[in-house]
């Protein structure tokens, strides 16, 4: 069982802590990125990736979405332009005081590579690992 980060700093801490477990699956990178996102009325939400996984993406944005609403993402690496980017579908999974999680509905190989390589580019494992 993988703890967050919060939880295992309260773990060293001496404090009980009820634990809330990671539910990531796959690693996790920094990446220097802006994000657009679509919520199906076709209201469109502005960002940048905080960290980016191959089945989600942790963006900051000044505006908030909808709890489990269906997205349209687009992620446009800063070092290229929309033909490197790669859009996919989602749903807005959580929000907290570092942004807006999307979960990723599942990706097609070729989706998967477009995305992989901006992770593989552009990424690096946050602090605390992946």
């Amino acid at each position: 069982m993988r703890l967050s980060a919060s939880a295992r700093a309260q773990e060293r801490n001496g404090r009980v802590v009820r634990a809330r477990t990671e539910q990531r699956d796959s690693d996790r990178v920094r990446v220097t990125a802006r994000v657009e996102v679509r919520l199906h009325s076709g209201v469109l939400v502005e960002g940048a990736v905080v960290d980016l996984s191959e089945r989600g993406i942790l963006m900051a944005t000044e505006r908030s979405l909808p709890l489990e609403s269906r997205v349209r993402v687009l992620i446009c690496p800063d070092k290229g332009g929309a033909a490197d980017g790669v859009c996919l579908d989602g749903r807005v999974a959580r929000m907290d005081i570092r942004g807006v999680a999307i979960a990723f509905a599942p990706v097609d190989s070729i989706e998967r590579k477009r995305l992989r390589r901006i992770m593989d580019t552009d990424g690096e494992s946050p602090p605390g690992g992946a």
